[in-house]
């Protein structure tokens, strides 16, 4: 609408449309900001009251840093941050807004471009964070930056009350730092890329995992099966196991049933390959000792009403009837979220 303004009166109006939900009678929990703000906000008459008490916040660091300076003399109640960083410009609003919150114990990165550091130094030396999640942008991965991964990875990081990890693209050296930081207080990961060394620094460094989010695993392949094996034999508080890509249930169901911990009983699988019956009937057998069992399959065979998805839903009603299954989803859901079906 404001673009059908005449142009040498959209500030104007842009002010006064502004003035209308900032002003020292409003107060926000909270904010996001658009990475195309060019607007001063700061300077608006009762910045300071309306967003004093803020709890979430997300912004870009397209943002201008004196907006986040400014809020940062104001509001230390933030509880939850989201930052994308696209440009290698001054940090300097950001991090102090961090440096004066209280409650700040959930922290999510999204990075496309890493040629200052500075920011995620700030954030990844934050004691009190319980959640942390940093998603790279691999393709701007260049030489000078990798050295500086190399340079994070020798950091000596500590996160006493980290509890969930998030991370995507994220190097190797990067993860194991974070992950031996928490002290094995990790109750959850989410993985997007993995093999048998990610595997192997979970299982070492987190004892009281509870959910775990793996990627695709080349069940054909002896060395990533023998780690994740290890993985369920060492993680005995383990509840809730996604898989985002199976090429062979009928192993995975046989690791499972041979090594998991007895309080495994949340499954969540995606695969595109068809599953074996008989097989997953023998996997629902070796489980009648577990909490009744959630189950999650994602598999676009069984997305429409055919005679196979038909055959499968019956076999799962069965082992409902008989208490074996608690609840279960068969299909397609592209949509959900991590963990999300196991509350």
């Amino acid at each position: 609408m404001i673009f059908q303004i005449e142009k040498s009166k959209r500030s104007i109006v842009r002010n006064e449309i502004l003035k209308l939900f900032i002003n020292d009678n409003t107060n926000f929990i909270g904010l996001s900001i658009s990475q195309n703000l060019d607007y001063q906000l700061h300077h608006i008459s009762g910045f300071e009251c309306c967003f004093s008490k803020l709890q979430s916040f997300y912004c870009s660091s397209s943002i201008d840093q004196n907006i986040l300076e400014k809020l940062a003399k104001t509001c230390k109640s933030i509880k939850k941050l989201k930052y994308d960083i696209h440009d290698p410009i001054d940090y300097h609003g950001i991090i102090k807004l961090i440096e004066v919150q209280n409650n700040l114990n959930d922290i999510r990165l999204s990075c496309s471009d890493l040629s200052n550091f500075e920011f995620l130094e700030k954030s990844l030396y934050f004691m009190n964070l319980s959640k942390l999640e940093i998603r790279f942008n691999e393709t701007n991965l260049n030489r000078s930056i990798r050295k500086k991964f190399k340079y994070l990875g020798n950091l000596s990081l500590s996160f006493p009350n980290l509890k969930i990890l998030k991370v995507r693209n994220v190097p190797l050296r990067i993860m194991k730092n974070v992950i031996e930081g928490t002290k094995g207080q990790l109750s959850e990961i989410t993985l997007d890329s993995c093999n048998e060394e990610y595997i192997r620094i979970i299982y070492q460094n987190c004892p009281y995992l509870k959910y775990l989010k793996l990627p695709y695993l080349p069940f054909y392949i002896r060395t990533p099966i023998t780690e994740f094996e290890n993985l369920l034999i060492n993680c005995q508080y383990l509840n809730g196991l996604v898989i985002s890509g199976v090429d062979n249930h009928d192993k995975l169901f046989e690791i499972i049933t041979r090594s998991s911990p007895i309080t495994l009983f949340k499954f969540d699988f995606f695969s595109f390959r068809k599953i074996n019956l008989k097989n997953i009937k023998l996997f629902f057998d070796n489980l009648k000792d577990r909490k009744p069992i959630l189950l999650k399959i994602n598999n676009a065979n069984y997305l429409e009403n055919t005679e196979e998805k038909q055959q499968f839903e019956n076999l799962v009603q069965e082992y409902k009837a008989k208490g074996i299954i608690k609840r279960y989803f068969i299909g397609l859901d592209v949509n959900s979220k991590d963990f999300e079906w196991f509350d």
